[in-house]
């Protein structure tokens, strides 16, 4: 990512980008949602490039995303440039099996369901950044972010705990699962497919339909990112009509 160095000192120089993805999204509440799709896009071809090269970020967060933007002539704020950065723990596995550590890596608040057991790591939880809830009740962060996962996107698949395979884990997540459940039958209106616009007036038809392949409880199931570039919602409708096009044209001879 650097665009100059001196060796001498030991010192790289790189680009300044003026926001990271969470401190833009906090400053500018109404940043234009056109901005953030953009911002979203540029991720997803950045992440399939990692994926193409046989690498897992596994610490893929809104700080980790690096945006450039400015104003235009009639004041409107504009994307420049979207980075994917922070690889300090991403990992090219052997042979494309799963990453399986003693303990979670990555920030807490982001990881996959199997990212929070940390058995079963692999590029479809890159695909599964969600942000979680504060921490309460004694619960460790692990458990009460799993929980939410389950409330919102289950119920739970037996494809996430044959990815998991510990006990121990498998059990909590049974568990877990059956305190989501519970919730849910009191109030199916908390899963995510059943929220309206009372709870997400920004998320059209679109949107939710991508949202609820890429957050696939089941890391095997889950939509790759060469999938989220192909939805429809990552592009404009102009864009979309023409890469329609392209796609239905005849070769040229």
């Amino acid at each position: 990512m650097h665009i100059d160095h001196n060796q001498e000192e030991h010192i790289l120089v790189s680009k300044y980008f003026r926001h990271t993805l969470l401190a833009l999204i906090t400053e500018h509440p109404e940043f234009p949602a056109a901005g953030v799709k953009k911002i979203l896009r540029y991720t997803a071809e950045a992440t399939k490039e990692f994926h193409d090269k046989g690498w897992i970020h596994i610490d893929l967060t809104p700080d980790n995303i690096l945006i450039i933007w400015t104003c235009d002539d009639q004041g409107n704020q504009v994307v420049t440039d979207v980075v994917l950065g922070n690889f300090d723990i991403a990992f090219k596995p052997e042979g494309g099996e799963p990453l399986q550590t003693h303990y979670a890596i990555g920030n807490v608040m982001w990881r996959s369901p199997e990212g929070q057991t940390a058995r079963g790591v692999t590029k479809a939880s890159d695909v599964f950044f969600w942000t979680g809830a504060l921490v309460k009740n004694g619960v460790t962060p692990e458990q009460e972010i799993l929980h939410r996962h389950l409330l919102y996107f289950g119920p739970l698949p037996e494809g996430l705990l044959q990815q998991v395979k510990v006990e121990s884990w498998c059990d909590a997540l049974k568990k877990l699962s059956e305190l989501a459940e519970m919730t849910v039958a009191d109030d199916p209106g908390v899963r995510f497919e059943q929220w309206g616009e009372d709870i997400a007036p920004n998320l059209d038809s679109e949107a939710k339909s991508m949202i609820s392949r890429m957050m696939n409880l089941n890391p095997a199931a889950r939509t790759t990112i060469d999938e989220v570039l192909e939805h429809r919602w990552c592009w404009d409708k102009k864009e979309y009509k023409n890469e329609v096009v392209k796609a239905l044209a005849p070769p040229m001879e």
